[in-house]
């Protein structure tokens, strides 16, 4: 037998069932001559196996078929119900075939004779194979969910929108960010084309440029591009985008975008390239020539002044040194004659130092001139990029000290008529330097500036650490930086300004405080926060336009139930009417025709009352109805209605009419009072069926009517009171009497149309009043 190699080694905790102790020795044996390493536990009774499948790890049960107590079947069972993975053989002295075909299909493995066991250890090794395959895949499916997990963990906090399109293009997976970026959550993206919310100037070129080749195959790489989309609010934003097909067998499976929000950043870009193009004109319109120079000190580039100075044409790289020493030969003040290394640097044992007013004298074939020089580093986010120089021809103002003067003052001018604001600010913070710019922004005369502090005089409150942290960089680091500041006009209102600063020093090279140059950008914070007014302002209008849409879909939904209703009847009496007048028209005299189509008119006119009504409310509703002026003759007025009244309902009722006024004539709206006191009556007459009596009190002093109409009919319950104003509110307790549940709802729009008020008390079974009180005009107070 050769050497066992190191992948056959295995080892096994194996529970058998067994009642012979014989067996399950040679078992065991068997299985450790043939290699493997055994450890095993025998039981005989079902409690005991139980117990060792609840508390232990085994890898292998080997069972007897039949024990005194116990059997493989009961133990199958207990497996299968407790540990359903682990490997189940029977090893057997006898087992029928009916009895292994029905353990076989109750999930044992195999089944194997004890007198011929030869077939037990490749059993084993099989079932341990398969043992192992089911435990990893049982692990590799834990990995699995735990990936989804951490994958949906992602998905639901990245911030910025990931998509997943089709092969088409089109959306099958949105990120929950959407909603933050664009105001739209992932399922309404998820039914929207993606390059339905894109600017139309930018959708030809990503469907094109982008989304076609990819599409189509001509583009497998990733692809980057910037363009606006529209939020759900209607604002258009600035985004960019990294798109990514993927491919599976060769053929694109899907595309892969991941956009983030660049808007902040394209405006500040804006607004640098403004800032930038402002700062270009000033350089090019100064007399003074500025030259920007790399950090190995070659000439990057320069002003007209600069060109025409120092006859710069073709810089091709050349240090600035180079350029000047082609054209002239440079003497210090001394009149030393200066080497092209010694040009600007010479005199300084830090070459990052600022150096100012450095005077050379610059001597051509044909001309002379004194030239002042300064030289400044300039930094970008903490590191030395290069240097700026400028210089002035200083020829005349060297040789006479008014010249001198003159320069001084035109540099003065220069700074006072600048378009941006400049002003300079000592080593404590005192100003001592105003242009007129900043007066302008301020308020503040240069008079009233001079000498306050820049800190607790202007900047405000809240920014008062960040400016005192600007100031202190700049006195402490030599160079200019930005910050953005709010200022407190002269008249209290609040500025904010893009400061860049620069140290101020004497002729001795002492710094005594800084210049400041500013850009007003109080209209972009403006503007940004007008955004966000404009968006919460849209938002409550959309909120209060969705209240309205339903509170308009219950007025239709109430107008349908009650036209259904109360519409049915009356069309039902004139269909009625109309068969019988063509039925019976020869049969029957004229008077009986006359009363049928009597009926007809009434039921018409009734149901032309049910239409005005719903025209009523609706005109209320959308704001239409007008108040007309016109002189009422009150008592008259009154009177008519009464017997209008009365008449239509066939005299069922008396109205007991008492009347009080301090002048015959008052101006109203005729059409408003007739509905008011129209309704009411109607209502008392037909809510009072047993009663026979209807109170109307109206009397009229001091510009104010008061209308009362009581009655003693059935009551109002008190749940229902606040309700009865509701349009087509009925109660339940007149379900029998004809109406649409729109008169007093009609009644208050009208009261409130006039500018008065209504008052309702009730009691059940002994009757209701409305007092009404409307104020009036006298007829001479109406002007034509």
């Amino acid at each position: 037998m050769g050497k066992r190699t190191e992948s056959e080694v295995m080892e096994l905790k194996v529970l058998f069932v067994e009642d012979s102790v014989d067996d399950y020795e040679l078992i065991v044996n068997k299985m450790v001559k043939a290699g493997l390493i055994v450890v095993s536990k025998r039981v005989e009774t079902p409690e005991d196996f139980e117990y060792e499948l609840t508390n232990e790890e085994w890898n292998l049960i080997i069972s007897d078929n039949s024990l005194p107590r116990f059997d493989s079947q009961k133990a199958l069972k207990i497996t299968r119900s407790l540990r359903p993975e682990i490997p189940f053989i029977i090893v057997s002295g006898t087992i029928g075939e009916e009895n292994a075909v029905k353990v076989m299909k109750m999930g044992a493995d195999d089944f194997i004779l004890k007198d011929n066991l030869s077939r037990l250890i490749p059993a084993i090794r099989r079932e341990w194979a398969d043992f192992q395959n089911q435990m990893e895949m049982e692990r590799t499916q834990k990995l699995l969910e735990k990936s989804k997990e951490y994958y949906q963990i992602l998905a639901q906090n990245v911030q910025d929108l990931v998509c997943i399109h089709d092969n088409e293009g089109a959306y099958s997976w949105v990120s929950p960010s959407s909603e933050k970026l664009l105001g739209y959550t992932p399922e309404e993206l998820l039914k929207m084309h993606p390059f339905s919310i894109i600017h139309p100037d930018d959708k030809y070129a990503v469907q094109e440029e982008i989304f076609r080749p990819m599409i189509s195959g001509k583009s497998r790489s990733l692809k980057r591009y910037r363009c606006r989309r529209m939020r759900k609010d209607g604002v258009y934003m600035h985004f960019e985008t990294l798109a990514e097909p993927i491919y599976v067998n060769g053929k694109l499976s899907r595309i892969v975008s991941t956009t983030r929000d660049i808007t902040e950043q394209v405006l500040a870009t804006y607004l640098l390239e403004e800032n930038e193009a402002k700062y270009e004109s000033v350089l090019q319109c100064m007399s003074e020539g500025i030259v920007l120079l790399d950090r190995d000190k070659r000439v990057m580039s320069f002003n007209t002044s600069a060109k025409e100075l120092l006859l710069m044409e073709d810089v091709n790289g050349k240090s600035f040194s180079n350029l000047v020493f082609d054209k002239f030969s440079i003497y210090d003040e001394e009149n030393n004659k200066l080497k092209e290394d010694d040009f600007l640097w010479r005199k300084m044992l830090f070459n990052d130092q600022s150096q100012n007013n450095i005077i050379y004298r610059l001597k051509s074939e044909h001309d002379e001139k004194w030239f002042s020089f300064n030289r400044v580093p300039y930094v970008v986010q903490g590191k030395k990029e290069g240097y700026v120089i400028s210089f002035l021809d200083i020829t005349e103002s060297y040789k006479s000290k008014d010249k001198l003067d003159l320069l001084a003052k035109e540099l003065i001018y220069l700074i006072e008529t600048a378009n941006a604001p400049i002003f300079g600010i000592d080593a404590k913070g005192n100003i001592t330097e105003w242009n007129n710019f900043s007066k302008g922004i301020t308020g503040y005369s240069k008079s009233e500036a001079i000498g306050k502090n820049f800190l607790k005089d202007l900047i405000f409150s809240n920014d008062q650490e960040k400016a005192a942290k600007f100031i202190a960089e700049i006195l402490s680091e030599n160079v200019s930086t930005n910050c953005e500041l709010s200022l407190v006009t002269k008249k209290n209102r609040t500025v904010t300004l893009l400061m860049s600063g620069s140290v101020r020093r004497d002729f001795n090279g002492e710094i005594f405080g800084i210049l400041c140059v500013c850009q007003d950008i109080t209209e972009l914070i403006d503007y940004r926060r007008h955004l966000e007014f404009k968006v919460e302002e849209r938002t409550k209008e959309l909120k209060l336009a969705l209240e309205k849409q339903k509170e308009l879909v219950q007025l239709k939904s109430k107008f349908v139930s009650m036209a259904s209703h109360e519409f049915r009847t009356p069309l039902s009496t004139i269909k009625f009417a109309c068969d019988f007048i063509k039925k019976y028209f020869g049969q029957i005299d004229q008077a009986k025709v006359n009363t049928k189509l009597d009926k007809i008119d009434q039921q018409v006119t009734h149901m032309t009352y049910l239409l005005d009504d719903v025209l009523i409310i609706g005109k209320g509703e959308s704001g239409k109805i007008k108040v007309e002026q016109q002189s009422i003759d009150l008592k008259l007025f009154c009177e008519e209605l009464k017997l209008e009244i009365e008449n239509h309902f066939e005299r069922s009722h008396e109205i007991v009419f008492t009347f009080s006024s301090s002048q015959k004539i008052i101006v109203s709206d005729a059409k408003l009072l007739r509905n008011i006191f129209t309704n009411l009556l109607s209502n008392a007459i037909k809510f009072s069926p047993e009663r026979d009596i209807v109170k109307f009190n109206v009397t009229n002093y001091n510009d104010l009517l008061t209308v009362v109409v009581e009655d003693r009919g059935m009551g109002i319950p008190i749940e229902e009171q606040t309700q009865v104003f509701d349009a087509f509110h009925r109660s339940v307790r007149v379900s029998g009497i004809q109406g649409t549940g729109l008169g007093l709802s009609i009644t208050k729009r009208a009261v409130e149309l006039l500018g008065g008020m209504i008052e309702l008390t009730s009691e059940i079974n002994k009757g209701t009043k409305f007092t009404i009180k409307i104020p009036t005009n006298r007829e001479e107070d109406i002007v034509d």
